[in-house]
């Protein structure tokens, strides 16, 4: 079962994908529990799919745009392009949406970054300041970094990681505070980027209410 996970921890082979099924069955019950959850809010993604803004997260947040009455959307893919220095530049996606007197305007936008595009960047700070949520699938090698950072900034979050996320220190601190608990859903089955299906022990972890009874640690 963690034949992957070790493999990923060896090789810091991040490219797993969540599925579109597994991210619309967990956030719906985010909303079931508090409907209005993302209205008029901004919600990150920070590790999203390079160049095409094509992950679940992003299509998924993009297609419930309306139906959530979200302010705005921003999704950044790490080491998306090379310029013609052959330097690694990541990229931005957002989806905004503002009011002229009578109608409601969205605006899509894509644009290269400066940098690579790495959640940990200066460049990447204004938006974790901006966002209300911070939802993704972090690169496992990078996760305690992560996690770090959703305490530094105090926001509020759903992120896969390894079920055993919760052994090491800083994410064990944060669940026994009850400041963390695990979500709705388990979640187990990847795309790898050849489009294959493998097989994770994982695990949503959150600070968001869900209507889902958590079994006891």
């Amino acid at each position: 079962m963690h034949s992957h996970l070790t493999r990923s921890k060896i090789a810091k082979n991040n490219e797993f994908y969540t599925q579109y099924a597994d991210v619309a069955t967990e956030i719906e019950h985010y909303l079931q529990a508090t409907p209005e959850l993302f209205r008029d809010k901004c919600v990150y993604l920070p590790a999203d799919c390079a160049l095409y803004a094509h992950s679940a997260f992003y299509r998924y947040f993009k297609a419930n745009f309306t139906r959530f009455g979200l302010r705005k959307l921003i999704a950044v893919g790490y080491n998306a392009l090379t310029d013609e220095c052959g330097t690694k530049r990541g990229f931005c996606y957002t989806l905004e949406t503002s009011w002229t007197t009578t109608t409601r305007i969205f605006t899509e936008q894509a644009r290269a970054l400066e940098g690579d595009g790495d959640f940990r960047s200066e460049e990447c700070r204004p938006f974790w300041q901006e966002a209300d949520f911070i939802i993704t699938n972090p690169p496992f090698s990078l996760l305690f970094h992560f996690i770090e950072l959703l305490v530094a900034y105090n926001k509020r979050y759903l992120f896969v990681g390894s079920y055993l996320t919760m052994a090491h220190k800083l994410p064990f601190q944060q669940i026994f505070l009850g400041k963390m608990w695990f979500g709705a859903e388990r979640i187990s089955t990847f795309l790898t980027p050849q489009g294959a299906l493998c097989t994770i022990n994982a695990q949503w972890y959150t600070n968001l209410y869900h209507e889902v009874p958590n079994k006891p640690l």
